[in-house]
């Protein structure tokens, strides 16, 4: 026999040997520990019994403060935050308070986005903010102010101008400037 036909039979060898081999050894699968969830499938509900969370994202409740409101409904704020991506989430949550009977206001994205969102006379705005390892979701609720609460002047948006009508009242007082 040739030299090369022995070296090559035993390279062939070698290789069916190899291959048997790699066949029996079990399979390891490996997942990216610092990978962000992109879809919301699951949710549970806040401390705001309308809003719901989505399951990747636990409440940090050092960083939550929700009591009861002028309506017994609950007011405050609630910090959520996990492993999800801020657009996907952006997106759900979006869909997610409107199935809860919650308008969208407005909204505005940057590298954090804010969505603002009213049900009856409740306001809700959601800030989401994402860094490399986390996203944090605060929630805040609020009822208006009753009547009685909000000041009864109002201030010129205009500089310079002393005067400012009172319009409960009919009557104009002057405004005098803030020393330096």
């Amino acid at each position: 026999m040739d030299f090369r036909t022995i070296l090559a039979g035993l390279a062939l060898l070698s290789l069916t040997a190899c291959a048997d081999t790699a066949a029996s050894l079990p399979s390891i699968e490996f997942t990216n520990p610092f990978a962000m969830t992109n879809t919301v499938t699951a949710v549970y509900t806040s401390r705001f019994n309308d809003i719901p969370i989505p399951t990747d994202m636990k409440s940090a409740t050092a960083k939550t403060f929700v009591s009861g409101g002028a309506n017994g409904e609950p007011v405050g704020v609630e910090t959520v935050a996990g492993r999800v991506d801020a657009a996907s989430l952006l997106s759900s949550m979006q869909k997610l308070m409107s199935n809860q009977g919650w308008t969208q206001k407005g909204m505005c994205t940057a590298d954090d986005s804010i969505a603002v969102f009213s049900k009856g006379s409740r306001t809700a705005v959601l800030s989401i903010v994402e860094t490399p390892l986390t996203t944090t979701m605060r929630i805040w609720v609020v009822e208006p102010l009753l009547n009685s609460a909000l000041p009864k002047t109002q201030t010129s948006m205009f500089p310079g101008d002393t005067n400012v009508n009172i319009p409960e009242t009919g009557k104009t007082v002057e405004s005098v400037p803030l020393a330096d």
